[in-house]
């Protein structure tokens, strides 16, 4: 019995405590609507309230001791279209709509940047009678909340203010007691007041990106264009070499055929009953490798490539054609469509070495490309040492 009594204690305990965080911000009751502008806010029933609709015959201007003509001209005066007075008549909300070329080229304070606000809340915070000011959001939309002080009558008046613009509505709820500083439960009922502010339709002049956005998509336009652009002149340049490639293919095929006649020739030659030899002919002259300084100079690496290509096929034919135990050629064919006489030891290495990882593939892959791109810049600089020192010979020479 007492464990379902204190169960039943503890959920009337839990509805007081939701009671009571749901009635305050339910009490804004009474609905106000302004067709010119298309808004629309909440406030308390237990307020007094004054809007340009309210009739002569109002009990409300009795109740405060004002007088309707004079009520209604200061209305239109100072563009108040709303005043809300408490029970005790010592504080008193004020709703004022403008519109000028100022707000109208703002149109909402959502169109502006970060640093655009932030210049207006400076101008605000320099107001000497300014104590306070904030960049808030009431009801979805961006709102400055400011504390003045000033005087009137001889007394202090404290103004509390939410001001915001919206499809170029310059808006501004005030709070304003006087002689006394307004409490927090008073400021809170103008922050709430601010958060029940609606409009039917609200209008962003800016709808797209903002400015540093912009910016942004503009660099990643760039960086897309300069991207495609490389891959053009990469695929251009692919083609061309996948051209050269099949030419010196064609090339080598034509030359390796030539020789394989020529070795069959030689062998055809060599079966045949030679004379002997004369004595009184000079032996031939014994083939002598070149040295270093006969070979020294600059060779592209066209040219290069032309030669080991011409002794690679040469060395294929005469020495490494055919294996002498199994009869099978070392230079099949392995797949790359290019028999250029690699194929052999590709498969060799592949087949003695661990796999590698895709990081180590990608390392050996830029290693070549590096290798490769220092191979060349050591060709123009070679060539750019001839150019200089042909330049000073000839200057030599004209002296």
């Amino acid at each position: 019995m007492r464990h379902r009594f204190k169960i039943a204690a503890g959920w009337l305990l839990a509805v007081m405590l939701l009671l009571c965080a749901v009635v305050p911000a339910a009490a804004l009751d009474d609905k106000y609507t302004f067709d010119e502008f298309g808004m629309s806010l909440k406030l308390p029933k237990s307020y007094d309230v004054i809007t340009r609709n309210s009739e002569r015959g109002d009990e409300v201007f009795a109740r405060l001791s004002l007088d309707y003509d004079d009520t209604m001209t200061a209305f239109n005066a100072a563009n108040i279209y709303l005043q809300a007075y408490d029970p005790e008549n010592t504080v008193r909300i004020t709703l004022t709509v403008t519109s000028d070329d100022n707000s109208i080229g703002i149109n909402n304070y959502s169109d502006l940047t970060a640093a655009q606000r932030e210049d207006i809340l400076n101008a605000y915070l320099s107001d000497e009678r300014c104590t306070a000011a904030v960049e808030k959001k009431h009801g979805g939309n961006i709102y400055f909340d400011i504390s003045l002080v000033t005087e009137e009558d001889g007394e202090p008046l404290y103004i509390d203010q939410c001001n915001t613009v919206i499809n170029g509505l310059n808006i501004n709820l005030t709070m304003q007691k006087k002689g006394d500083e307004l409490f927090a439960e008073e400021s809170k009922l103008l922050a709430r007041t601010a958060d029940t502010v609606s409009f039917d339709r609200i209008t962003l002049k800016n709808t797209g990106p903002s400015f540093e956005w912009w910016r942004i998509l503009l660099w990643v336009l760039v960086m897309v264009v300069i991207s495609a652009v490389i891959s053009l002149l990469y695929r251009q340049h692919t083609a061309v070499k996948k051209r050269q490639l099949e030419q010196r293919r064609q090339q080598r095929a034509a030359r390796r055929a030539a020789l394989m006649r020529e070795a069959g020739e030689d062998s055809a030659d060599a079966a045949q009953p030679q004379p002997p030899a004369d004595p009184s002919e000079p032996p031939a002259p014994a083939f002598e490798q070149p040295t270093f300084d006969q070979t020294l100079g600059y060779r592209s690496d066209d040219e290069f490539r032309e030669r080991a290509e011409t002794d690679l096929d040469t060395y294929d034919i005469n020495v490494r054609d055919r294996d002498p135990q199994s009869g099978v050629s070392y230079f099949e064919d392995e797949g790359d469509g290019i028999d250029d006489g690699t194929d052999y030891f590709d498969s060799y290495f592949r087949e003695n070495q661990p796999p590698r990882s895709s990081a180590q593939r990608a390392a050996g892959t830029v290693g070549a490309y590096l290798k490769i791109a220092f191979t060349h810049l050591g060709y123009f600089f070679k060539n750019l040492a001839k150019v200089i020192s042909q330049i000073f010979r000839g200057n030599k020479t004209k002296s």
